[in-house]
């Protein structure tokens, strides 16, 4: 029914030609309905954006951490390097900077690799959950500190074949780096 009704706004909006706001709480419901999004965080704005914009250039933690799921580093950058529990990732732009700092990577931007890279985290297969075009696969930190999520199209996790226990090497193909400060969430790392 919200799926429906969410077509019927959007196609209402469209017929009309007239300026809306509509209020939610629902991410899904925003990015599918809106021409702009404004993003609050306790009566504050945090970002205001076509929704593609704010969903790929987050201005915030809070933002990214709002608009869809996450995995969620805790570590810091120097000189262009992102370090967190022995891995270290480069961001591609040394800036001789030292700063703690907080990590995104959405489930889609992972990679699993088996063999080790420089830019990789290694993690344990835990669970493999298949639904439709998609698989997500559920992953701990080598030594069960963090809980990661990868989601791949089907037809790559025939050819990946997991295995629950393995020891595997995940590559981010973006990653999104924050300042530690006040708007980062307050869960240590993980999932979201």
């Amino acid at each position: 029914v919200r799926k429906e009704l969410r077509s019927w706004l959007r196609q209402l909006h469209e017929d009309l030609h007239i300026t809306s706001i509509f209020v939610t709480h629902d991410q899904e419901e925003a990015l599918e309905l809106a021409d702009r999004i404004v993003v609050m965080n306790q009566g504050k704005v945090e970002q205001i954006g076509a929704p593609k914009a704010v969903y790929e250039q987050p201005a915030s933690a809070f933002v990214y951490s709002f608009l869809g799921s996450s995995n969620v580093l805790r570590g810091a950058v120097e000189n262009g390097i992102f370090e967190t529990d022995g891995a270290r990732l480069s961001l591609g732009k040394p800036d001789g900077a030292h700063a703690d700092a907080i990590a995104y990577i959405r489930p889609h931007d992972l990679l699993i690799e088996r063999q080790p890279g420089a830019n990789s985290i290694p993690a344990t297969i835990r669970r493999v959950l298949e639904f439709g075009p998609l698989a997500r696969i559920e992953l701990s930190g080598v030594a069960g500190e963090r809980g990661f999520e990868v989601e791949i199209p089907q037809r790559d996790l025939a050819v990946l074949k997991p295995v629950i226990g393995e020891v595997v090497h995940l590559v981010p193909r973006h990653l999104r780096v924050f300042p530690l400060g006040h708007d980062a969430p307050k869960e240590a790392a993980g999932a979201r």
